[in-house]
C-alpha cells in the first residue's frame, strides 16, 4: 500500500523534470564584490548567484566583480554588462556584453579559462592561452580603448583580427571609412578594401583606467608584478 501511495509523487517528479520550463539554469558565477550595483534591476550583494542572461549594472561611484570559474570580471561605475555561457567553450567560456555607452570593465582570465568581452560588435579576447588581464572601455559609439594588462589580446571586428601586445593600449575605431568627410562623396576613386577598424597606440597612463586592487592581487604572482 505504501509503494503504491507513493508511486503518483514519483511519477510526477519524473514529469516535471521533463518540462524544459521546469529545468533550474545552471550558475554562471558568483559575485564576490558588489557596491551600488544591481543585477536586472535588483539590488546586489556578494555571495548572489548570477546566471546566463543577466544584466549586472554599477551606479555612480559603484564596481562590482563576478568570478565565473578561472574567469574574474570587474565593472566599473555607471557601466552595464549582459553576461552568457560561451557555448564554443563546451559550456565552461564566459561571454561579457559591454553595452553601449560609456561602460568600462576589466576581465581577468587564468591559462585555463575561456573568456570574451563584447563591445559596439567587436570582440576582444585572450591571444594565447595563458593568464591575461584586460581592459576595454566604450568611449562613443566607433571608439573603444582596450588595454592589455597582461598578456596579448586579440581585437576582431567584422572579418577582421588584430593583436595588442602586453603593456601596451590602443584607441580602437571602429568603421573609419564612415568617419572620413575629407573627400566629396562625388569623387570617384579607385576602390579599395576599406578597415574595418583601425588601432591607435596610446600610452596606457592615457586610458584613464586602473587595474583594481583584487584583479591584481588575485592573477599576479611574485614573479610577475
Amino acid at each position: 500500500m505504501m509503494g503504491t501511495q507513493r508511486l503518483p509523487a514519483i511519477v510526477m517528479s519524473f514529469l516535471l523534470a521533463g518540462i524544459p520550463g521546469r529545468a533550474s539554469p545552471d550558475v554562471l558565477g558568483i559575485v564576490v564584490l558588489a557596491d551600488r550595483a544591481s543585477v536586472s534591476g535588483h539590488l546586489l550583494s556578494e555571495g548572489t548567484s548570477v546566471y546566463g542572461g543577466d544584466r549586472l549594472s554599477t551606479e555612480t561611484r559603484g564596481t562590482m566583480q563576478l568570478r565565473s570559474g578561472g574567469v574574474t570580471i570587474a565593472l566599473g561605475e555607471e557601466s552595464s554588462v549582459i553576461v552568457r555561457g560561451d557555448a564554443s567553450s563546451a559550456g565552461n567560456g564566459l561571454v561579457a556584453e559591454l553595452l553601449s555607452g560609456s561602460g568600462t570593465m576589466a576581465l581577468s582570465s587564468a591559462a585555463e579559462g575561456a573568456a570574451e568581452i563584447q563591445a559596439l560588435g567587436a570582440r576582444i579576447r585572450p591571444g594565447a592561452n595563458a593568464r591575461v588581464i584586460m581592459w576595454v572601455r566604450i568611449l562613443n559609439p566607433k571608439e573603444l580603448i582596450v588595454f592589455a594588462r597582461r598578456g596579448s589580446v586579440q581585437v576582431s571586428y567584422g572579418e577582421e583580427s588584430e593583436m595588442i601586445l602586453e603593456g601596451k593600449s590602443y584607441y580602437v575605431l571602429l568603421d573609419p571609412a564612415d568617419s572620413d568627410n575629407s573627400k566629396d562623396q562625388n569623387t570617384k576613386a579607385p576602390r579599395k578594401r576599406r578597415k574595418a577598424f583601425v588601432l591607435i597606440a596610446i600610452a596606457a597612463a592615457a586610458t584613464g583606467i586602473s587595474i583594481p586592487l583584487a584583479l591584481q592581487q588575485h592573477y599576479e604572482s611574485p614573479d610577475r608584478p
